[in-house]
């Protein structure tokens, strides 16, 4: 009787022996998803610091001592959106007793154990930082400016209904474009005046709610329509009213 050949062992076929496909790399969806992830991380640290929305980036500025137009940046989305270098990151963990390593995505514990007072205290700390550096703005840029509260939600999200608004009453003219405090029918409140090239101005609200727009050729027109620019806005302080 003939002997059974032996079969064959199986080659793997080529589809098989071939390695799973690894993603290209690509610089920018990296870094764009490393911004979303640390911004998502700075929102959570400012919510459980009870840090105002209206504040952050010049909380940051004094915290990672940027500037605060680089600091305000790391808050944005999409292409305006910006990452703080090593040195930054260094000093947010510094001020907030956080691992960096959970600022950076590669670690799901944001602290050490046992770090729940230091954290406490640091956080304090860098708010009072805050604080000093708003005094000081006020008073170095604050000197003989008028103060007004924002009655109304027109300017939203800019300036939020309830922000004390300081005015710089000898501006009365709008040499530049900016935010204004505008007198109108008895009621001064504020709006953005867009000066237009080769003359003119337009005034409007911020918030879309609301279709409210004057344009006239001339600044001296304004009275016809009984607004008067009353000074330039300096600066404000927004509230949040339960």
């Amino acid at each position: 009787m003939a002997r059974a050949k032996k079969a064959a062992p199986r080659t793997k076929s080529r589809k098989s022996a071939v390695e799973p496909r690894k993603d290209k790399w690509n610089e920018a969806r990296e870094r764009r998803e490393f911004q979303t992830g640390l911004r998502e991380k700075l929102l959570e640290v400012f919510a459980a610091s009870n840090i105002p929305e209206r504040g952050r980036g010049s909380f940051l500025a004094s915290v990672t001592h940027r500037s605060k137009q680089a600091t305000s940046r790391w808050l944005r989305t999409g292409s305006a959106g910006g990452i703080p270098d090593a040195i930054a990151l260094r000093q947010l963990s510094l001020a907030f007793n956080i691992d960096p390593a959970y600022l950076m995505g590669l670690s799901k514990l944001p602290r050490r154990a046992g770090a729940g007072a230091k954290r406490d205290e640091a956080a304090s700390k860098a708010r009072e930082a805050w604080l000093q550096s708003v005094d000081e703005a006020m008073t170095r840029r604050g000197a003989g400016a008028q103060t007004l509260l924002m009655d109304g939600d027109e300017m939203k999200p800019t300036i939020g209904q309830g922000a004390l608004v300081f005015v710089d009453p000898k501006l009365t003219s709008a040499s530049s474009s900016g935010l204004y405090a505008i007198e109108s029918a008895g009621r001064i409140t504020v709006r953005m005046v867009e000066t237009r090239l080769g003359g003119g101005l337009v005034i409007r609200c911020d918030n879309p709610r609301y279709s409210e727009q004057l344009t006239v050729a001339k600044e001296t027109e304004l009275k016809r329509h009984s607004v008067r620019i009353v000074g330039r806005v300096e600066g404000w302080l927004d509230a949040r009213w339960r």
